[in-house]
């Protein structure tokens, strides 16, 4: 095996411009307060999503009833709508996974 050339990835530098290249943003520290606010909402979302989930835990568990169809498969689309995003966020394309679905 021969080694045909070496690579190595740069990262821009994070200035003003780097900022205003990303969007609206007109510098550096607007970029960094809009990635804050971003994290903070995402935390925030998936807190209420846990604990929404851990109230439905519990009812199922303290109550013997028939859980509607419906549901069921609201919380499953709840549920592959989240690991979709997980992987995006990763930087995984979910719509190139060979998820092997629909074959017997």
């Amino acid at each position: 095996m021969k080694v045909k050339g070496v690579r190595r990835k740069e990262l821009p530098e994070l200035n003003d411009e780097f900022a205003r290249d990303l969007g609206d943003y007109q510098n550096i520290g607007e970029l960094r307060e809009a990635v804050r606010k971003s994290l903070m909402a995402e935390k925030e979302y998936a807190a209420r999503q846990e604990a929404h989930n851990k109230v439905i835990d519990e009812l199922v568990n303290r109550h013997d009833f028939p859980v509607p169809e419906a549901f069921v498969e609201r919380q499953i689309e709840s549920t592959v709508e989240q690991h979709l995003r997980g992987l995006a966020a990763r930087g995984v394309d979910p719509r190139k996974l060979n998820l092997g679905l629909g074959k017997d």
